[in-house]
């Protein structure tokens, strides 16, 4: 009582508080600071292929070129510009067992133009591809439900260096065609289910090029 009766007389001045006082730490960095490095940190996401660089600006399809697409879907092969005033084409060949490769190489005197490649279901075969002209501007290869082995696939995509879409879905590709996909440095999507490919070979291709998008059905 002696001592609060001093205290009063003294003006009750509180003491501060301690500089030393332990602060409380946020709950993120207490969680942060309490766990173990590597232990559930979130890993990064993979980076994705840088964009293909814009090429030269090509002049709009005209004259002889809208003659020579119009040629194509004479024989049945379907050519047409990407859009109204285009420098490109998406060209796909038919279906069916009648469309193979001599009907292919009627394509060839616009490779430069080709911006979408369809050879799904037809009879094209790896004989076929292998004469066929680079193509600089393809950015889409459909090469799905044919029977184009690694062989074919290989020669295609190696003139088809830009391409940022494949589809192999329904071919016998195996493992040796993630060599050629490999060699793709726009590459974003790969359509790979229905095929012989491995669950190995996929994880490798995986691990080797993380920010392809790659579709291989019911695998993991």
């Amino acid at each position: 009582v002696e001592d609060l009766r001093t205290w009063i007389e003294d003006g009750a001045v509180l003491p501060a508080p301690s500089d030393a006082a332990p602060q409380r730490a946020a709950p993120e960095a207490a969680s942060a600071a309490s766990r173990p490095l590597g232990s559930d940190a979130v890993a990064p996401r993979a980076a994705a292929p840088a964009r293909r660089p814009p090429s030269p600006e090509s002049p709009p399809l005209a004259g002889g070129e809208l003659e020579a697409a119009a040629a194509l879907r004479a024989k049945g092969i379907n050519a047409m510009p990407m859009a109204a005033g285009a420098s490109t084409l998406t060209v796909s060949m038919p279906g069916g067992a009648e469309v193979g490769d001599i009907d292919f190489v009627a394509i060839y005197p616009m490779a430069a133009r080709i911006e979408e490649l369809s050879l799904a279901r037809s009879s094209v075969t790896d004989a076929g591809v292998m004469s066929m002209p680079s193509l600089p501007n393809a950015r889409s290869v459909r090469l799905d439900n044919t029977g184009l082995t690694d062989v074919g696939i290989t020669a295609v995509l190696s003139r088809t260096l830009d391409a940022e879409v494949v589809n192999l879905v329904n071919t016998p590709a195996t493992d040796r065609s993630f060599t050629a996909l490999g060699q793709l440095p726009f590459l974003r999507k790969v359509y790979l289910y229905g095929t012989k490919v491995t669950p190995d070979g996929v994880n490798a291709f995986r691990r080797a090029r993380p920010g392809v998008e790659g579709n291989v059905g019911g695998s993991p």
